[in-house]
């Protein structure tokens, strides 16, 4: 996996930080008095930064392994349907 802020881009070669991706998305997001519905959408969009944090076992978190949370931050391309700013992922 490439992250466009962090290579460089190269002329003659397939671009390998466009992506698919699928993440869950509130139906009812600008009605706020409204009980949230999620439903899943895809999105296409250059990957921009890969943010990865490790958190050690912590009892007050409730964590009882080493968990890993990683966020892609990605921009959307011009002729995607709107993304959202970032998508989380636990592992």
């Amino acid at each position: 996996m490439h992250a466009a802020g962090v290579i460089k881009p190269v002329q003659d070669s397939h671009d390998a930080t466009f992506v698919w991706y699928e993440t869950l998305v509130d139906k009812y997001a600008r009605q706020k008095k409204r009980q949230p519905e999620y439903e899943m959408k895809t999105f296409y969009g250059q990957l921009q930064h890969i943010f990865v944090v490790s958190l050690p076992p912590d009892a007050s978190l409730h964590i009882s392994e080493p968990t890993s949370i990683s966020s892609l931050q990605s921009r959307p391309a011009r002729w995607s349907i709107p993304m959202q700013p970032s998508i989380s992922i636990t592992t």
